[in-house]
């Protein structure tokens, strides 16, 4: 800034200064450490002057960018994590009504510089460009409209905007431990783009190109055990949005697909046996409807219905959440699930998996290709050593139980018009001791009582809601409702022949 002639000197007295001999200091406008060598530090000043150093700032050595105008802002170096010699820079001179882009690379300590803005519009003003931590050929930009990427570093852009509104992008950081882009803009608060490792995986297949002329599975990123993800599949429009719990999966299907060509996603265990195996479909727009209308739904049909939106494919790119569990018990046929007086869920969700290793195959019409898919708990979780696999193991006998519970109840239903009034009495008896099939209201239970079926499925539930070995009730439970299921059975077999 130019000196204050109104500054006191030395002796307590007004600096005099007239305007030639005024001089102008610029402040540091971007400064950033090399995270291969902490001795290397890069800085770049408000009027386009460019330093590094590399004994933590005991000497600085100037470096020029012969391209770059007068006055313009550095606005942002980034050094390579790869390359102790590589950076890239951002300039801006929008406030001399020069919106033109300013992005450089060198590879040699600035003594030469490369322009890099093949794709950025020519008045798309450029603040910030970051690498990703994990293939520095994949590089992101922030514009004053928008944001971009790069598959080759730099060389090439193209725009990443996808829901993104038009907005100043002003700076950018990658998390590479969990896989997220995030900016931060300017009026329209931070935005997060999850799943880093599918543009990685397309950088370095290049099949950010010419993937929508044939089927591939994408490596997916890895899938975190964690309370803090997952929302509502019809998300409000005023809200924000948590990541998807579970794995998400991109795959591709070819522009020829339309729902005849047998296609299927499965996840299996590190030593390929299936966990969950998902049947694909043509996607249409009956598959989606409204909040409204899923809320008038039966539980049994909103189930469906989300089951059918959920592996609806269309020719071209496609996601697919997997929510870590294996598949749902049996359920008894004409039972209506309740809403839980206490929270907990009343479904027959499977287990959930536990941290490791998994794969997942898209199967295309007599194709397969196989991703590996790796699992991890959330860090901020301790549970105690084995508390997950006894979770696990506690979890699929529940799941066991109630899925053979359930059938023999459903067997028993399917011969009781054979059986004489006494003997359905007597049937009817039995089976209303294992489940209500009395009410038909979300809060019928209120009045008709819940039973074994119930009690198995919220224990279930139960036992998900902490990443750590059951509790002793838990088991004690479990081993009565157990007690329970398995005298049914033998009661409505007995009854039922």
């Amino acid at each position: 800034t130019r000196n204050d002639p109104a500054t006191e000197g030395p002796t307590g007295g007004p600096i005099e200064l007239d305007e030639t001999s005024a001089e102008v200091y610029p402040y540091v406008s971007a400064i950033a450490p090399s995270p291969l060598n902490s001795r290397l530090i890069w800085a770049g000043s408000a009027d386009g002057l460019v330093h590094y150093t590399t004994d933590h700032g005991a000497h600085w050595t100037k470096v020029a960018l012969p391209d770059l105008p007068q006055y313009a802002e550095i606005s942002s170096i980034e050094p390579s994590r790869t390359a102790q010699g590589t950076a890239y820079l951002t300039a801006q001179r929008y406030m001399w009504d020069d919106f033109h882009p300013y992005v450089y690379k060198t590879t040699d300590y600035g003594a030469h510089w490369t322009s890099i803005t093949s794709g950025i519009p020519d008045d798309e003003y450029v603040f910030v460009v970051r690498e990703d931590p994990r293939d520095p050929r994949l590089v992101f930009a922030g514009t004053r409209n928008s944001v971009y990427v790069s598959f080759n570093g730099g060389n090439a852009w193209e725009p990443l905007a996808l829901n993104l509104p038009g907005v100043q992008v002003r700076d950018i950081a990658v998390n590479a431990r969990q896989g997220e882009v995030a900016i931060a803009t300017h009026g329209r608060a931070f935005w997060v783009l999850d799943n880093l490792a599918f543009l990685e995986d397309a950088q370095r297949r290049g099949e950010a190109a010419d993937a929508a002329s044939r089927a591939a599975l994408f490596q997916p990123e890895t899938a975190w055990l964690t309370h803090f993800a997952g929302g509502s599949p019809y998300p409000r429009p005023e809200t924000g949005q948590n990541p998807a719990f579970g794995a998400t999966v991109f795959f591709n299907l070819p522009r020829s697909y339309n729902g005849t060509q047998p296609a299927t996603l499965t996840f299996s265990d590190a030593n390929g046996r299936a966990i969950h195996s998902f049947n694909l479909h043509r996607a249409s727009r009956q598959d989606r409807v409204s909040p409204e209308r899923l809320g008038a739904m039966v539980p049994a049909e909103m189930l469906a219905s989300l089951d059918r939106l959920q592996t609806g494919a269309v020719p071209g790119m496609n996601k697919f959440v997997w929510d870590l569990r294996y598949p749902r018990a049996t359920e008894v046929n004409g039972f209506y699930t309740p809403v839980a007086a206490g929270g907990e869920e009343d479904t027959l969700d499977g287990p959930t998996i536990v941290p490791g290793n998994y794969r997942v195959t898209l199967r295309y019409d007599g194709r397969s290709f196989t991703e590996t898919l790796h699992v991890a708990l959330d860090p901020n979780l301790h549970p105690a050593p084995g508390g997950l696999a006894a979770r696990f193991a506690l979890q699929r006998n529940i799941w066991n139980t109630l899925d053979e519970m359930d059938k023999a109840i459903n067997a028993a239903l399917a011969r009781r018009a054979a059986l004489s009034a006494d003997k359905r009495a007597a049937l009817d008896t039995e089976i209303d001791k294992l489940v209500n099939l009395k009410t038909h209201s979300s809060e019928g239970p209120l009045s008709t009582g819940t039973r074994t079926r119930d009690h198995l499925a919220y224990l279930l539930s139960d036992t998900g809601y902490a990443y750590d070995a059951p509790t002793p009730a838990q088991y004690a439970v479990y081993d009565q409702l157990r007690a329970e299921a398995l005298a049914g059975e033998a009661r409505l077999l007995e009854l039922s022949h």
